[in-house]
C-alpha cells in the first residue's frame, strides 16, 4: 500500500496542481478514461494511459518530482489521475483520520531536507521569537496546519516531510517549514489535546532586547505633542525620519505601519487635504507609544507587539481564493476602494486595494464605476464576487494582496455562487457566542498586529428579523440569527455610496444564506457592517451597487444616535485629540473650560479616573512630563471606547 498517495486529498492535489485540473481528472476517471494501474514490489505506481504517456509515482518522491513522459515541468494531469485511480481502486477514500504530529521531524531531518542556510534562517527567526496558529488535523480537514506571521505551512501527507507545502513562493522563506515543526513540537508539550493553539516561540517569551533602539521614538513625539501638529517646527520632519530608520533597523513591522500613517497626517494637515483627522493622528502617536512601552518593561512578546518576524512582503504562488465582497470610502480628494477575499488554504481574510485621486472641477466617479475599475488586469468587482485562482500575487505584513499581471492569464476569476460553506472555522462563524469570548479575550487593539482583514467574518444565516431604519442616523439594522447566537448587521448612509442601503436592504430581505463583513463587539452586542451577500446562488456588494432608491428616503442627516456614555468618552477623546493638534503651548483660551465639562460628564457615567486624568492633562505644561501624562490619559480613553 502507499499511505502518502492515499493521504492526498482532493484539496491537496488542488494546492499542488489546480483546481480545474483535478476537476477534469476525476470527471475522466469516472468516465473509465483513467490510467491502467501497476505496483511494483518496491511500491512504485505506474499508470500507462491509451495515448502511450506512462507516469510513474515512486514511494518517497513528491509528486512533482515523480516522472511522466508528458515532460510537464508542474503536477500534470497525469500524475493527478493516477492518484485519483489509486485512491479509488485501494477504495480507502472514507478511511477515518490517524492523528499525527508534524512534530515527529528532527532537526536533523529538516537540515536534510532544507538546507544549511534555511536552517539558519530558522534558528535565527527562533531567537528572536515569532508568533503561530496551530491547527491540529481533524477528521473535516485531515492537514495538519500552521500560520505563521508571513506564510502558512501546510503538511499534506503524514510522516512525509516532502509533502510540507506554504503558500509562498519557491525560494521564499525556505525556513517556515523548520518553524512550523518546532511550533507543533511546542504546542504538544503545551497543550497535547487543543485542535487550535495560538503560540509564542522562541526568543524571550518578553524581552526587551530588540526593543533598544525605539526610544528614539519618544522625542521627536513629545517635541510634537509640545508644539502641536498645527504649529511643527520645520526640523521636526527631520526628528521623525530618524525615529524611523530605529524602528526599521529591529523590522518592528506594526510600529513602521504607525509611523506610515502618522506620517500621512501629518502631510495632510500640512497640504490642507480633507484627509486630516485630529483624533486619528493622535490615536496613532499614542499606539506608537503604547507599542515601546509594552515590550520596554517586558510586558508583552516583541515580535507580537511590534511584528519583529513579519516580512514587507511576501511573494505567494498558485493563490485560490473567494471573493468577501468590498467597500468604497473616500473624501474630497480621494476616493478608496477595498476587496476583501478569503485565502481557505491559509485559513485568512486578504484585502486588494486602489487609491483613486479625483481631478478638480470633475464629476467623481460614483462606486460602481469605481467598481469597474482593474487591478492586476482584473476588475475589482469581479474579484470581489468571484472565485479567483492567481500565480501572480505577493502579500503585505498588513494583509493586503498585490495582484500582478507579468505574464498571459496569470489571474483567473470565475463568479462565485456564495458557496461559502466550505470556508475553515476561523472565517466561517456559525457560532456567534463563542466568537464574541473569542473577541473580548483579544488584546488591546493597540498593541495587536496591524492587520487590515483582522475582523473579516462570514456568518451562517438561519433567520432575518426585522429590518429597522433610524432616520436621524441614517442606518439600517436587522438581527440576523446564526445556527448559535446572533448579531446585528450594521449600515450607515455614506455619499460615496448612495446605492448601498437599498442594495443591502434587498439583499436582507431575500433568501439570504451568508453575509461577510467587519464583525466588532459593541457591548454585549456583536455589530456586522456588511461587505457581501450570498443571496440565492449570487454574491451581492452593496458599495458597489447603483442608486436605486428615493434620493430624499437616504438623505444625510446630522442625527446622532449614540448612547450618552459613548457620547461623553468620545467628547473626551476630542478633546485629547486637540492637545496634539495645537500643541501644549498653543491650547485655545476656552479648551479648559470644555474640559471641566466634558471631566464632568464622565464622572457622571461612572468613568471618574477617565475625569481625573483627563484634568491632569488640562494643568500639564510643556515638559517632558506633560508627555507621558498625555499619552496615560489619551490610552485610557482609546481603551475605554474599545471596551463599550
Amino acid at each position: 500500500m502507499r499511505p502518502d498517495l492515499l493521504a492526498l486529498t482532493d484539496e491537496s492535489l488542488i494546492s499542488l496542481a489546480n483546481r480545474g485540473i483535478v476537476n477534469r481528472s476525476a470527471r475522466d476517471v469516472e468516465r473509465g478514461s483513467g490510467p491502467v494501474l501497476t505496483v511494483a514490489d518496491d511500491g512504485t505506481v505506474t499508470g500507462t494511459f491509451d495515448d502511450g504517456i506512462a507516469t510513474a509515482l515512486p514511494p518517497g518522491r513528491p509528486l512533482e518530482q515523480s516522472s511522466c513522459t508528458c515532460h510537464a515541468t508542474t503536477v500534470c494531469r497525469h500524475r493527478v489521475m493516477v492518484v485519483l485511480a489509486y485512491r479509488s481502486h485501494a477504495e480507502t477514500e472514507t478511511a477515518a483520520h490517524i492523528p499525527w504530529s508534524p512534530a515527529e521531524f528532527a532537526d536533523e531531518r529538516l537540515a536534510g531536507h532544507l538546507g544549511a542556510r534555511a536552517m539558519a534562517a530558522a534558528r535565527k527567526a527562533f531567537r528572536s521569537g515569532y508568533r503561530a496558529t496551530v491547527h491540529r488535523g481533524t477528521d473535516e480537514d485531515p492537514i495538519p496546519t500552521v500560520e505563521l506571521p508571513t506564510v502558512t505551512v501546510r503538511f499534506l501527507v503524514p510522516h512525509d516531510l516532502g509533502y510540507a507545502r506554504t503558500d509562498a513562493a519557491d525560494g521564499a522563506h525556505l525556513d517556515a517549514v523548520a518553524l512550523a515543526v518546532w511550533a507543533f513540537r511546542a504546542v504538544d508539550e503545551r497543550a497535547p489535546s487543543a485542535p487550535t493553539v495560538d503560540i509564542h516561540i522562541g526568543g524571550s517569551p518578553a524581552g526587551s532586547g530588540d526593543a533598544s533602539g525605539l526610544a528614539a521614538a519618544v522625542p521627536p513625539l513629545a517635541e510634537l505633542l509640545a508644539d502641536g501638529i498645527a504649529h511643527a517646527k520645520p526640523g521636526l520632519t527631520t526628528s521623525l525620519a530618524v525615529a524611523r530608520k530605529h524602528v526599521e533597523a529591529v523590522n518592528a513591522r506594526w510600529m513602521l505601519d504607525a509611523f506610515a500613517a502618522l506620517d500621512d497626517q501629518l502631510a495632510a494637515y500640512t497640504e490642507r487635504r480633507a484627509s486630516y483627522d485630529p483624533l486619528h493622528a493622535a490615536s496613532l502617536t499614542a499606539e506608537i507609544m503604547a507599542r515601546q512601552r509594552c515590550v520596554r518593561g517586558g510586558a508583552s512578546p516583541v515580535a507580537d507587539v511590534l511584528g519583529t518576524a513579519e516580512s514587507a512582503r511576501t511573494p505567494l504562488k498558485l493563490l485560490h481564493l473567494t471573493g468577501l465582497g468590498g467597500r468604497v470610502t473616500g473624501d474630497a480628494e480621494s476616493r478608496t476602494v477595498e476587496v476583501y477575499l478569503a485565502h481557505p488554504d491559509a485559513r485568512i481574510p486578504l484585502a486588494v486595494r486602489r487609491r483613486v485621486t479625483l481631478v478638480p472641477d470633475e464629476t467623481p466617479p460614483t462606486a460602481a464605476e469605481l467598481a469597474r475599475r482593474t487591478v492586476g488586469g482584473s476588475r475589482l468587482s469581479a474579484i470581489a464576487a468571484g472565485n479567483i485562482v492567481t500565480h501572480s500575487a505577493s502579500r503585505s505584513a498588513n494583509r493586503i494582496l498585490h495582484l500582478g499581471r507579468g505574464t498571459v492569464a496569470r489571474t483567473t476569476i470565475t463568479a462565485s455562487t456564495g458557496a461559502w460553506s466550505n470556508l475553515p472555522p476561523e472565517l466561517l462563524v456559525g457560532d456567534l457566542d463563542a466568537e464574541a469570548r473569542r473577541l473580548s479575550e483579544r488584546s488591546p487593539a493597540v498593541i495587536r498586529p496591524r492587520l487590515r482583514t483582522d475582523a473579516l467574518r462570514v456568518v451562517t444565516v438561519e433567520s432575518v428579523g426585522a429590518l429597522q431604519y433610524s432616520p436621524a442616523a441614517q442606518r439600517l439594522t436587522a438581527v440576523v440569527s446564526a445556527p448559535v447566537g446572533s448579531v446585528t448587521i450594521e449600515m450607515a448612509y455614506d455619499p460615496v455610496t448612495p446605492g448601498a442601503l437599498d442594495a443591502a436592504a434587498a439583499a436582507l430581505s431575500g433568501p439570504l444564506r451568508f453575509v461577510a463583513g467587519e464583525l466588532r463587539r459593541q457591548r454585549a452586542t456583536l455589530v456586522l457592517n456588511p461587505t457581501a451577500f450570498a443571496v440565492g446562488d449570487s454574491v451581492v456588494v452593496p458599495d458597489f451597487s447603483e442608486a436605486t432608491g428615493d434620493a430624499a428616503t437616504w438623505r444625510p442627516t446630522s442625527g446622532d444616535d449614540r448612547d450618552p456614555l459613548e457620547r461623553a468618552v468620545a467628547t473626551a477623546l476630542g478633546l485629547s485629540a486637540e492637545v496634539l493638534h495645537h500643541g501644549l503651548r498653543h491650547l485655545p483660551p476656552g479648551w479648559p473650560t470644555r474640559v471641566d465639562a466634558a471631566a464632568d460628564d464622565l464622572r457622571r457615567h461612572g468613568l471618574g479616573r477617565c475625569a481625573d486624568a483627563l484634568r491632569g492633562v488640562r494643568s500639564a505644561t510643556a515638559d517632558p512630563a506633560a508627555f507621558d501624562l498625555w499619552v496615560d490619559t489619551h490610552l485610557r480613553l482609546m481603551l475605554t471606547a474599545d471596551a463599550l
